[in-house]
C-alpha cells in the first residue's frame, strides 16, 4: 500500500543549525493509486475545539465502488469519536481542540484497516486538516494473491497486522516467514522492505525491495519504496530515477513528490527541489509533511523571499513543535520577519 507506512516512514527530524540561504540547504540535504471515491461528507461533532479533521478513503486500481466504512478518532483527552464515510468516501470531525489524534478506519471483509496519527495545533496553522486514506484489499479479497500458499499469506497478514500496530520488529520476523514459505512473494518482500526501513536497518530493507523490484519493475509503491531505501543510503541520483518511476506510474502521490524534492536537494537542483515539494503539500495529505515545509523555507530563503521562507518555517514548527532545531528555527523567523 501506498499510504500510511510509505507517508510515515522514515520522517526523522534534521538536527543542524537554521542559517541563510543555500547554506541551510546544505544542512537540509544530509537528511534525507488511486481514483477518489467520492464527494459529499460525514460529519461528527467534536470536542468544542475549532479544528476540523476531513477524511478521504481511495481505493486502489481507479475502484469507484461505494463502500462505506467506520471510522474511529481516538484522543486521550476527549476520549473516541466515531462516524462513517458518506457515499462518496469522505468524513469529518469537526470543532476538535488541539492534542494529538490517531484516526482509524475499520477494515471490513474485503478492505483491511487503516491508521493515521496527526496533532492538531489550536494556536494556528490551518483549521482543516485533510488526511486520505488509501486502502489495501486484503489477500483473501485480492486477485493479485491467486496461486499463493495459504501459509505465506497468514504470515503476510500478522506481518501487515503487527505493522499497522507499530511492532516493526514483529512485522519483519512475519514478512521473513511469508517469503519464506514462497520465495516469490512480492507483497511480502515489500513489506520486508518496509519493516526495516522502519527500524533504520536501510541495508536489509535495501536487499529486500531490490528482490521486490526485480519480481515487479513496473509497480509505482515499490519504485516508491525502494527510492526511499536509496535515499537513506544516500545514493540520491538513484533515489531520483525510482521516484521519477513512481511518479510516471502514478503522479498524484504526495508522496513520491516530497521524497523526490529531498534527492533533488541533496544534489543541489534547488529549482527542480522546490517544484517538486510544492506540489507535494497540494495533494492530499502532503501538507503534513513537516520537512517540506523546512526544505521550501531554506529555498525561499536563498532566493531572497523572506516572507514565504518565514511562513514555511511557521508551518515547519506548527507540524513539529518539539523539533531539535525549534529554538534556531524561531529565531531564524524572528530575523527573517524583520528583513524587508
Amino acid at each position: 500500500m501506498i499510504s500510511q507506512h510509505t507517508r510515515g516512514c522514515v520522517r526523522r527530524s534534521l538536527p543542524g543549525r537554521l542559517v541563510p540561504g543555500l547554506m541551510l540547504l546544505a544542512l537540509l540535504a544530509t537528511a534525507a493509486r488511486a481514483q477518489s471515491v467520492g464527494a459529499n461528507r460525514a460529519e461528527l461533532a467534536g470536542n468544542g475545539g475549532n479544528r476540523t479533521i476531513k477524511g478521504q478513503i481511495y481505493l486502489p486500481g481507479g475502484d469507484t465502488k461505494n463502500t462505506r466504512f467506520k471510522v474511529r478518532l481516538e484522543n486521550t483527552d476527549a476520549g473516541t469519536l466515531v462516524t462513517s464515510t458518506d457515499a462518496d468516501g469522505q468524513f469529518n470531525f469537526n470543532g476538535l481542540t488541539a492534542g494529538s489524534f490517531t484516526i482509524i478506519v475499520e477494515g471490513t471483509d474485503e478492505w483491511d484497516s487503516m491508521r493515521e496519527s496527526l496533532y492538531l495545533d489550536q494556536a494556528g496553522g490551518s483549521r482543516v486538516n485533510i488526511v486520505p486514506f488509501y486502502m489495501r484489499r486484503k489477500p483473501s479479497a485480492d486477485p493479485a494473491f491467486a496461486g499463493i500458499p495459504a501459509g505465506a499469506i497468514d504470515f503476510y497478514i500478522k506481518g501487515n497486522e503487527a505493522a499497522q500496530k507499530g511492532d516493526h520488529k514483529k512485522a519483519a520476523e512475519q514478512f521473513e516467514k511469508a517469503v519464506g514459505a514462497y520465495p516469490t512473494f512480492v507483497q511480502a518482500y515489500n513489506g520486508l522492505g518496509m519493516a526495516y526501513l522502519k527500524q533504520g536497518n536501510v541495508d536489509k530493507a535495501h536487499a529486500a525491495l531490490s528482490t521486490a523490484l526485480k519480481l515487479k519493475p513496473e509497480d509505482a509503491e515499490i519504485n516508491l519504496n525502494y527510492g526511499i531505501a536509496l535515499l537513506q543510503k544516500k545514493d540520491f541520483a538513484g533515489a531520483e530515477e525510482h521516484l521519477r518511476l513512481a511518479l510516471k506510474q502514478h503522479g498524484e502521490m504526495a508522496s513520491s513528490h516530497y521524497y523526490l524534492g529531498l534527492a533533488l536537494v541533496s544534489q543541489k537542483k534547488i529549482d527542480d527541489a522546490q517544484g517538486e515539494l510544492e506540489r507535494a503539500i497540494t495533494l492530499p495529505g502532503g501538507d503534513n509533511y513537516a520537512l517540506a515545509h523546512r526544505y521550501l523555507g531554506g529555498i525561499y530563503w536563498g532566493k531572497g523571499d523572506y516572507k514565504r521562507a518565514a511562513d514555511e518555517l511557521e508551518k515547519y514548527l506548527k507540524l513539529s513543535p518539539k523539533a531539535t532545531d525549534a529554538e534556531q528555527t524561531k529565531n531564524a523567523i524572528k530575523e527573517l520577519r524583520s528583513k524587508k
